[in-house]
């Protein structure tokens, strides 16, 4: 496969994995909004007011994370991939930048953002003098 192939099928992965990933933080992020009532009720008549609050703490903390995590590597992991196959030169950058964050989401994180060090290193391969 030439580069151009690689680049097309790393636009690709970036496109179907960030996809999948804010779809899959979409739902559990759904699933907290419908638990935390139930939990809310549970812990207002045990715990009082104070583990109210501790709850309201740990699910606001939860989603904060979930959105700063969509944010820096999935949203740009898209961006990148629809740039790519659009031609723009600029999607490889965006994309550089989710592949080396997505480097410590093992296994398959790590699979893609290897595969897309490895697609931006032979991006310019140097020629021998």
């Amino acid at each position: 496969m030439n580069y151009e192939g690689h680049k097309k099928a790393l636009g690709i992965i970036h496109i179907v994995s960030g996809s999948l990933t804010i779809v899959l933080f979409l739902f559990l992020r759904s699933i907290f909004h419908v638990i935390t009532p139930f939990l809310e009720g549970e812990i207002l008549e045990n715990e009082g007011s104070q583990g109210l609050i501790i709850l309201s703490l740990i699910v606001d903390s939860i989603s904060v994370i979930f959105i700063f995590f969509l944010i820096t590597v999935q949203l740009p992991s898209v961006v990148g991939g629809v740039a790519i196959l659009n031609g723009k030169k600029w999607g490889i950058y965006p994309l550089m930048v989710a592949g080396c964050i997505s480097l410590f989401s093992f296994p398959l994180g790590t699979a893609i953002g290897i595969y897309t060090i490895w697609v931006y290193v032979n991006q310019n391969p140097s020629k021998d003098v």
